[in-house]
């Protein structure tokens, strides 16, 4: 195991119980994990390992949002339907789109 998972892996021994935990954990040692697996061990990994608690993570711009495990409302829906009225589109949050993607000098 690399010296830099081992700090990694004992962080993620305290973390409280979730999905994703334990699949990130076998990830670290080496062991593969499928498409939907690796979705979940992301998540976790990407939520501090719940640390703060098993909540939607509610960055619908996130591509694995609609797969995110704590994630609220219907499964079915496509986030990225909304990402026009969300925060990446003038909304609370990150400001408009050009603010975040300025056209190039020409």
């Amino acid at each position: 195991m690399k010296a830099d998972l081992t700090g990694r892996i004992a962080f993620l021994a305290a973390a409280p119980t979730s999905r994703g935990k334990s699949l990130l954990g076998a990830y670290w040692q080496g062991q593969p994990l499928t498409r939907g697996t690796a979705i979940l061990a992301k998540c976790c990994e990407c939520m501090g390992y719940y640390r703060d608690g098993r909540v939607d993570c509610q960055i619908v711009a996130c591509p694995l949002y609609g797969f995110m495990p704590y994630r609220e409302g219907q499964r079915d829906e496509c986030p990225a339907e909304n990402i026009a009225s969300n925060s990446l589109h003038g909304g609370p949050g990150l400001g408009s789109a050009e603010e975040l993607d300025p056209p190039v000098p020409g």
